[in-house]
């Protein structure tokens, strides 16, 4: 979503800011929210919200994943299907390893959202491309 629609304030349906997923203008939208338990946490929990789309934290992240020689049929009147596969565990490994005893509360934009937005990035692969 470009900046422009983020801080029109006119959010409706999925983005509505009754959904939990709008922080303000300033930060805009939440691009991951990821909450659970964990016994490495000192409170036993964790919570991260990764979002933050301007200086100095821009977390918004452009991913372009790998089609490994698939290609996609653009027809009119056809659909073409490309299926992800998401590797959920690439959000606390890598680049950066995530210790919930130090890290378990992200709820603003910051360095260790930077972290995560990094990890993230590279969670995404093309599975199969149908046509």
């Amino acid at each position: 979503m470009d900046s422009t629609t983020t801080v029109s304030g006119n959010h409706t349906g999925a983005l509505s800011h009754t959904n939990g997923m709008y922080w303000n203008n300033t930060d805009g939208f939440i691009f991951l929210k990821m909450e659970g338990s964990s016994v490495e946490s000192p409170t036993g929990n964790f919570q991260f919200d990764i979002g933050g789309y301007s200086a100095p934290v821009n977390n918004f992240k452009k991913i372009i994943p790998a089609f490994n020689g698939k290609t996609i049929e653009v027809q009119k009147e056809h659909t073409s299907y490309v299926n992800f596969k998401t590797d959920v565990a690439e959000i606390l490994s890598n680049p950066y390893s995530i210790n919930f005893y130090y890290t378990y509360n992200i709820l603003a934009p910051n360095g260790d959202s930077q972290k995560i937005a990094k990890n993230y990035m590279d969670m995404f692969s093309v599975m199969s491309v149908i046509n």
